[in-house]
């Protein structure tokens, strides 16, 4: 029997543990088979970025302290002209809430 705990949810019996992954953010166990990788561009950026990949349901724009910027909905294009530089982190959702990635955005 393998255990994963994620803080959040806990998976128990499951016959392949290498099928799952635990998402970097520590709150969700996401079958990988139906994980697809969602890659941002360009990354640095000064104004706008695109999603390749996977389209998310939700994206949200959290600052170094976690907070909440801004959310976005089915979009693959983001403007980030009117926010400072720094760096920012991006989680992606589908349409059921599971998260799906979080990446870092540098914003010059």
């Amino acid at each position: 029997m393998h255990l994963f705990n994620s803080g959040v949810y806990q998976l128990r019996d499951i016959v392949d543990a290498d099928l799952y992954t635990l998402c970097k953010s520590d709150q969700f166990v996401y079958p990988q088979s139906n994980q697809a990788e969602i890659i941002i561009s360009p990354n640095p950026t000064r104004n706008n970025i695109h999603f390749k990949g996977l389209k998310p349901y939700k994206v949200i724009l959290l600052n170094m302290q976690g907070q909440i910027i801004r959310d976005f909905f089915n979009t693959r294009d983001i403007s980030l002209k009117e926010m400072s530089a720094g760096l920012y982190f991006i989680k992606f959702y589908d349409e059921d809430g599971h998260l799906l990635q979080t990446q870092k955005i540098i914003l010059q």
